[in-house]
């Protein structure tokens, strides 16, 4: 009677067969085990497996790994042409769509490229040290509407900091725009613009320690040469300062007739006298 009303439960429940508690709960019922300390271990089903030989029926070329419940593919593992014992590269899928979600290889150095997951399109790749693979050597990033170069960060290889990063134009693949950081990663250094079209630099801004402060702004000509924009807007300045011009006193009014006769005479008097010298007047 109890195996009958147990067979009769889980067809009933075959949306939450694969949860383990549900299957202990129901084997045991059907043991008749009624004390939770005595239920039956249960082992996870493994991933189904389907091994892709190669042309020698030899070595692995791939193997392919399926949910055990869904049958959905979910993993596919590379293996190295002339050493089947080494990852080549390992592809994994999405359980409900099927699409693709990241890519990690591992010739010559291990990366990992990650998929959006609606589109199918490449957002980013991770590459990491050729020696030290927990470090990061650089972070590649892709315009979501051409699938091309974006963004590349660089990162130093001793203190694994941001170093560089550059910005390309998707549609030249020209960089626009280089921006170097401090040892920290975080603090600007510079920033560079470039010509999306021809590359030639454009003018490089510096910072102070603080990453925010322009130092100085250095703008470049077509034949590469650059002068320093701030001095030149300076100096500009301080000559504005020094030009004097009808403009400058327009709100000055007109001395009158007798405030004039009164000036002129007492200039001739201080030339009459010869021991008044001309810096003291």
């Amino acid at each position: 009677m109890n195996s009958i009303v147990a067979s009769k439960k889980i067809e009933q429940n075959k949306k939450h067969f694969f949860n383990k508690e549900f299957i202990l709960e129901h084997i045991n019922f059907y043991k008749g085990v009624e004390n939770e300390e005595k239920l039956l271990p249960l082992p996870i089903p493994k991933n189904k497996e389907e091994t892709v030989f190669r042309k020698n029926g030899k070595s692995v070329d791939k193997i392919h790994e399926f949910d055990f419940a869904t049958g959905a593919k979910i993993k596919t593992t590379h293996f190295d042409y002339f050493n089947d014992k080494k990852i080549r590269s390992i592809d994994e899928f999405d359980i409900e769509t099927g699409k693709i979600t990241k890519i990690t290889n591992f010739i010559l150095y291990k990366s990992v490229t990650e998929f959006d997951l609606n589109t199918g399109k490449k957002i980013r790749t991770v590459n990491y040290n050729l020696k030290e693979t927990d470090k990061i050597s650089s972070i590649q990033e892709f315009d979501q509407q051409t699938e091309k170069l974006s963004k590349v960060y660089i990162y130093r290889k001793q203190m694994n900091t941001l170093s560089i990063l550059k910005e390309l134009d998707p549609d030249t693949g020209k960089v626009y725009k280089w921006t170097s950081y401090r040892e920290d990663g975080k603090t600007i250094n510079s920033i560079s613009e470039y010509d999306i079209y021809s590359g030639i630099p454009l003018r490089t801004k510096y910072f102070h320690n603080d990453g925010i402060t322009v130092k100085d702004i250095h703008e470049y000509d077509k034949d590469g040469h650059w002068h320093n924009i701030k001095c030149s807007q300076n100096i500009n300045n301080l000559s504005n300062k020094n030009k004097y011009s009808k403009l400058n006193y327009h709100n000055m009014s007109k001395i009158d007739s007798q405030t004039q006769k009164h000036m002129a005479k007492l200039i001739d008097n201080l030339f009459r006298n010869k021991q008044t010298k001309f810096e003291y007047i």
